[in-house]
């Protein structure tokens, strides 16, 4: 009995630990970036399967709960953000590579074209970009 309820409160504390190690993350995220956002969300995620985890008073839980849904709330306006910045961005350097090509940016988001090439944007899930030729991706090593 004793054995059982000191591997109890053990694992309590090493889950209250990380819980109380991934709210310090994410004070100290500053999401600048899609990598930044992608971190933001895992710990989020992180937040939530401790907070289920544990055995935390309900208020406390409630408390981290509203902490976490404030900011998930905030998660599609910095999505919009990043769009914009990364678009203006990528606009910005195709004009200075392309003075002398005379590249054009076209197309919506998730899928710009310039030239040949199709830029299939990934952002919001993996932060990658696939670069297509015609049908067929076009793989970096």
């Amino acid at each position: 009995m004793e054995k059982a309820l000191i591997d109890s409160l053990a694992k309590e504390e090493r889950t209250i630990k990380n819980l109380r190690s991934s709210l310090r993350k994410l004070e100290k995220i500053e999401v600048s970036s899609f990598s930044d956002l992608l971190k933001l969300k895992g710990e989020l995620g992180v937040v939530d399967k401790l907070l289920n985890q544990t055995r935390l008073e309900n208020a406390i839980k409630e408390e981290i709960n509203r902490l976490v849904e404030d900011i998930k709330a905030k998660i599609p306006e910095l999505e919009e953000k990043l769009k914009g910045k990364f678009g203006h961005e990528l606009d910005v350097a195709l004009q200075e590579v392309g003075k002398e090509h005379n590249f054009k940016l076209r197309g919506h988001y998730p899928e710009l074209r310039v030239l040949f090439y199709t830029l299939e944007l990934r952002l919001e899930n993996s932060g990658r970009v696939v670069i297509w030729y015609g049908k067929f991706p076009i793989k970096f090593t």
